[in-house]
């Protein structure tokens, strides 16, 4: 399952991280990133192979097979900067106090975002992570009408905080990333 999750990442990624004007050799690139979900290292290597940015990643993965699973088999130690953390998601973003330039979910069980990550609380508390100027990229497959709504909803309950603007991409089919971007 792992390889082509990985390829369809690297696809919409590729393409999401332009449209929310993260692209290489930025003047002004993000200072620290977040990544919530590791899978095999694809939105890491685009970061640092692709996009040419050496900012500091914190990677938060709940799966330890799937960090051993990136590490020997997708090489991510081979990335300095990057700081993988063992947690649920969930729950570190609600306890966290950092702050992050860029914030990408990419947190799937088999090809859905499980429901939690819907949860306003936590979707809340993401926001809580972005400094003005910050950009959130949330990658979300909406195969069905029920991940249609919750797309939906999440994409409106973002718009209606203050200083957040929020636009809708799908780079492929089924699949909505909302782009969400925190005003000066």
């Amino acid at each position: 399952m792992l390889p082509s999750r990985s390829i369809r990442c690297i696809s919409y990624f590729k393409k999401c991280f332009p449209s929310a004007g993260i692209k290489k050799n930025l003047a002004n690139p993000p200072k620290q990133i977040l990544l919530l979900g590791l899978g095999g290292g694809s939105v890491v290597s685009i970061i640092r192979d692709e996009l040419n940015i050496k900012s500091p990643i914190d990677a938060v993965e709940l799966d330890p097979m799937i960090i051993g699973i990136a590490k020997d088999h997708f090489n991510i130690d081979r990335f300095d900067g990057l700081n993988i953390i063992n947690a649920d998601a969930y729950d570190w973003v609600i306890d966290a106090q950092a702050q992050y330039d860029l914030i990408a979910v990419d947190i799937f069980a088999d090809d859905k975002v499980p429901v939690k990550f819907f949860d306003e609380a936590f979707n809340l508390a993401l926001l809580k992570l972005l400094p003005p100027g910050g950009k959130l990229v949330f990658n979300i497959m909406v195969e069905s009408l029920e991940y249609q709504q919750k797309a939906q909803h999440l994409s409106t309950l973002y718009a209606a905080q203050p200083g957040i603007t929020v636009r809708v991409i799908s780079p492929i089919l089924h699949n909505n990333v909302l782009i969400v971007e925190r005003g000066f």
